[in-house]
């Protein structure tokens, strides 16, 4: 059982290591406005990642085939605050880190209202994600490196919550320490690089929304 919480927890960081638009927002939110609010994106990512990845683990795939009528619009928000967001730190001005201490001291209450859905809009739109983990499954299963049992199976998707969270605790925490090691110069323009790649994936998923065929099964 030992085994399953461990593979899960390394499953779940590695595959929480590519950048993609919710890392790009911690990265950026951990410059800008520290700690608590870059941690608490990431926090919401990993529950709709997690949802997904409960789903795939125990087979629950006709859950989502019977919502299946209303996934362009679970993805259209989540496009559209990602294009949003990647707006914002195109035409964003250099970081003002006087503010920084302000801001993480703030009332944690608003921090988790306004951040917690950010991550998790931009998780649940990305139904890609069942695909991901079902295929996860169907590897960790075929190699006998967990067993096909409940609670095997459990402490698996355990420790891939535990993984992810425990990524993302760690890459808002450098960022918000060392930022100040940077030259404010290139943080702006690592921020608009940034801005300008989820800009582009917020035009993506809009568009796939609108448009898409949604067949992911």
């Amino acid at each position: 059982m030992i085994s399953a919480l461990a593979i899960g927890f390394f499953t779940g960081f590695l595959l929480s290591v590519p950048i993609g638009p919710i890392n790009l927002t911690v990265i950026n939110e951990a410059v800008h406005k520290g700690f608590l609010r870059a941690f608490l994106i990431g926090v919401g990512g990993v529950t709709a990642d997690t949802f997904y990845c409960t789903m795939a683990f125990f087979g629950f795939s006709s859950i989502l085939e019977y919502i299946r009528p209303i996934w362009p619009m679970l993805q259209l928000p989540g496009g559209l605050i990602v294009f949003v967001i990647g707006i914002n730190y195109t035409i964003r001005r250099h970081a003002d880190f006087s503010k920084m201490s302000h801001l993480q001291s703030g009332d944690k209450l608003s921090h988790f209202s306004k951040a917690f859905p950010i991550g998790f809009f931009m998780g649940i739109s990305n139904f890609s994600l069942f695909i991901l983990w079902a295929g996860v499954n169907t590897i960790l299963i075929s190699h006998e490196w967990i067993k096909p049992d409940f609670l095997y199976v459990l402490l698996c998707v355990a420790g891939i919550m535990s993984g992810s969270l425990t990524w993302f605790f760690l890459i808002s925490l450098l960022i918000s320490r060392l930022h100040r090691q940077v030259n404010p110069g290139t943080i702006s323009l690592i921020t608009r690089l940034c801005g300008f790649l989820l800009l582009l994936i917020g035009v993506f998923l809009c568009y796939h929304s609108l448009f898409g065929t949604h067949d992911f099964f």
